[in-house]
C-alpha cells in the first residue's frame, strides 16, 4: 500500500529556500545601509524645504527652498497624481519654483518634490496636496485663496484647500472657509494709473489658518501672491504698487 507522505517531493538542494531568502534578505539590508550611509556623509541631498502649493485656474504652482542637508543638488523632480496627459518634471538647480499645467479644476492633485544628485538619487520627497479652481474675477483679475487648517499644518502631506468666494462688486470680494456666513478674506483692486501709474491690491483677513492669496492678470498672467502663517492672526496687506499700468 502506498502512503501518501512518502511521495517523492521536488528540491533544488538541501537548504535552497533558506539559502536564497538569507541571500535576498542580505542584499535588501545592504541597500538600505549603502543609502543611510551615503545620506549621512552627505552624499545625497536632503529633503527640500517648505513646500507650498498654490492652486489656480487648471493648474497648481509648487514652491520651494534647497535643502538644509546633505550634499548639494544637482537637480529636482516635480512629481504629480492624478496624471493629466504628464506626470513628472525635470529641473535644474536654478529652478525652485514649477507650475504644473492643464490640470482639472476641482480635483485632488498630491504634488511631491525631490533634491537629487547628479545621477538622479534622492534622499526622499517633500508632498503637500492641492485642488486646482476657477478663481473669481475682480477688475480684469483671477483671485485665487487658498488655506490649511491649523491640525494640518504640521502634516507631512498636508492638504491645501480653495475657499469659495463671491464678488462683492466689480472690484472686490469675500472668501470663506468653511461657511458662506463666515467670510475669512477679502481682496480689493483699485485703479491708481493716474496717481502713481499701478493698480493697488487690498487684502484684509479675519483668521489666525495658513492661507495664500494670488492675484493673477488676465492680459499678461503677471501675478502677486499675499501669505499669511498659522496663528498670525487677522492682518491687511496694502500694496500701492501691485502690478504696473500698461503704456
Amino acid at each position: 500500500m502506498s502512503n501518501r507522505n512518502s511521495r517523492p517531493r521536488w528540491s533544488a538542494g538541501p537548504g535552497w529556500p533558506n539559502r536564497t531568502l538569507r541571500a535576498a534578505t542580505l542584499a535588501a539590508v545592504a541597500v538600505v545601509v549603502a543609502s543611510v550611509a551615503l545620506l549621512a556623509q552627505g552624499a545625497l541631498p536632503g529633503l527640500v524645504a517648505n513646500l507650498l502649493l498654490t492652486p489656480a485656474d487648471a493648474r497648481i504652482t509648487a514652491q520651494w527652498g534647497s535643502p538644509a542637508t546633505g550634499s548639494p543638488p544637482g537637480g529636482y523632480v516635480v512629481y504629480w497624481s492624478p496624471f493629466s496627459g504628464r506626470s513628472s518634471a525635470q529641473l535644474d538647480t536654478s529652478v525652485t519654483r514649477y507650475t504644473i499645467e492643464g490640470l482639472t479644476n476641482g480635483t485632488e492633485y498630491t504634488v511631491s518634490v525631490a533634491a537629487t544628485d547628479a545621477q538622479g538619487n534622492s534622499s526622499g520627497l517633500r508632498q503637500a496636496k492641492a485642488t486646482p479652481s476657477r478663481g473669481v474675477a475682480i477688475a480684469g483679475y483671477d483671485v485665487y485663496v487658498a488655506f490649511r487648517t491649523n491640525a494640518e499644518a504640521a502634516e507631512t502631506h498636508a492638504a491645501i484647500h480653495t475657499a469659495a468666494s463671491r464678488a462683492l462688486g466689480d472690484r472686490s470680494a469675500a472668501y470663506w472657509f468653511f461657511g458662506a456666513d463666515n467670510p475669512e478674506v477679502f481682496v480689493k483692486v483699485l485703479d491708481g494709473c493716474g496717481v502713481n501709474g499701478h493698480q493697488w491690491a487690498y487684502v484684509a483677513t479675519l483668521t489666525t489658518l495658513e492661507y495664500s492669496v494670488t492675484i493673477v492678470r488676465r492680459t499678461d498672467g503677471a501675478s502677486k501672491t499675499y501669505r499669511g502663517a498659522a496663528n498670525m492672526g487677522p492682518w491687511t496687506h496694502s500694496d500701492g504698487q501691485a502690478f504696473p499700468c500698461a503704456g
